[in-house]
């Protein structure tokens, strides 16, 4: 309360003044007298109404106010004195678009900012009546309430050049704004969609680097498990083959791309993100088939069992997808995860980056972090090793004792009894 003044003053001199200040308090809020005599001598409209915490500052105004441009400002902050100017010409630009201060966003959705947004009635349309204290109390946060029903109503935000949180001056040491998305904002969105409807889902790129098409099938079936989020599915290889027409029969939206040979696929797999960027997430998979990793028991995989124990990490059932999906939701620190069968020396890179370790064939990363991955940054990429195996020491030992698997270098089937051995082939 005692900031009023400093900040209605910022607001006074901007060089493109507003047309009317409202001022929203609790009927029960009592003003001192300096800040009455303040505001009797500017043209600030005062309106009481029932203590609704930050709710109050926006929605009462817009419903009083329908047809108007509101920005909506906070009592802790002094604003540049051209704000109200630079958000009128990026609404000027995007007219059909509420305008945000700050450069959160959430599943791809620019997000509300409290301290610097512009909004009007329209864009939230028909859900500005859901918006009440009940919902508001409900959620960790109005921004992302303001920006749910922004987007259910087919709107986004537009941001404004300027960043208006990291530009203004302070009048609290409680005032601050955050770039984070937490877990608890998460669950709020979470929240909204399993109430009013799902929005927003995020973005995913799959892509498939193909070395050893007699994986393809195995592949395609895996990705069935793929849930909760819209994927696209971009696949490069170095020859043809009949396994591609398969995927232009079973994905006829698929981008296929001939590119030259590359072992492990990073390189085509960094250009498909450079050339269809706006994703939230890519995971890469590439029929990886012809090496040996060891266990953490010393056991070790080969072929198409290695193959099998990376991609069930992810993609082992719709479950384990949504595991993924929630450790990356509720880790916002987390860039990158991939499956601990992946590693050589698993152990020395748990929580480290990936500096002098190329990454295995199948992982998956945040796509702003993917060029991190492989090059050296002063932005390093976090990595979460995960298993896709329940009991896992018991299907290392089954693996130990007896397995068959496809012969990746010719027909027939090997089985492999107490580590040895043994080629079948059909006569």
């Amino acid at each position: 309360m005692k900031n009023i003044p400093a900040v209605l003053d910022s607001i006074f001199a901007q060089t493109l003044p507003p047309d009317l200040v409202v001022l929203n308090l609790d009927r029960e809020e009592v003003l001192p007298e300096d800040i009455r005599e303040y505001l009797a001598g500017h043209n600030v409209e005062i309106n009481l109404m029932d203590n609704l915490k930050v709710y109050k500052k926006l929605i009462p105004t817009l419903r009083k106010y329908p047809e108007a441009c509101v920005i909506s400002i906070d009592d802790d902050w002094i604003y540049p004195d051209g704000m109200i100017a630079d958000f009128m010409e990026t609404h000027r630009k995007f007219p059909d678009s509420p305008i945000s201060g700050n450069k959160v966003t959430i599943y791809g959705l620019a997000c509300h900012c409290g301290c610097a947004s512009l909004t009007k009635a329209e864009y939230f349309g028909k859900w500005l009546d859901c918006i009440d204290e009940r919902v508001m109390r409900s959620c960790a946060s109005d921004d992302l309430t303001y920006t749910y029903f922004i987007a259910r109503n087919g709107r986004k935000y537009a941001r404004t050049e300027g960043t208006y949180y990291e530009n203004m001056e302070s009048l609290s040491s409680e005032a601050s704004y955050t770039n984070t998305m937490t877990a608890d904002l998460f669950d709020s969105w979470d929240y909204l969609q399993a109430r009013f409807g799902h929005i927003g889902e995020p973005t995913l790129m799959v892509y498939m680097h193909i070395n050893h098409p007699y994986l393809v099938p195995a592949y395609l079936e895996a990705i069935k498990s793929i849930c909760d989020c819209t994927y696209d599915l971009y696949v490069t290889y170095s020859e043809d083959n009949a396994e591609i027409e398969a995927i232009r029969d079973t994905h006829p939206d698929a981008v296929l791309r001939k590119v030259e040979y590359s072992e492990d696929g990073m390189t085509p797999f960094l250009d498909a993100i450079d050339c269809h960027p706006g994703y939230d997430y890519a995971l890469k998979l590439t029929t990886w088939s012809s090496h040996n990793f060891p266990f953490t028991n010393s056991l070790n995989l080969s072929g198409y069992a290695l193959t099998k124990a990376m991609m069930d990490v992810f993609l082992s059932s719709t479950a384990q997808f949504r595991k993924i999906l929630k450790h990356f939701r509720n880790h916002p620190d987390t860039d990158v995860i991939c499956g601990v069968e992946g590693y050589k020396v698993f152990d020395s890179l748990r929580g480290r980056t990936f500096a002098g370790c190329c990454p295995v064939s199948i992982f998956m990363c945040r796509t702003g972090k993917a060029h991190n991955l492989v090059e050296s940054s002063s932005d390093p990429v976090r990595v979460k090793l995960m298993t896709g195996m329940k009991n896992s020491f018991f299907k290392k030992f089954i693996h130990y004792l007896f397995t068959i698997e496809r012969n990746q270098n010719g027909p027939g089937k090997i089985v492999t009894i107490l580590s040895f051995p043994i080629t079948i082939r059909k006569k």
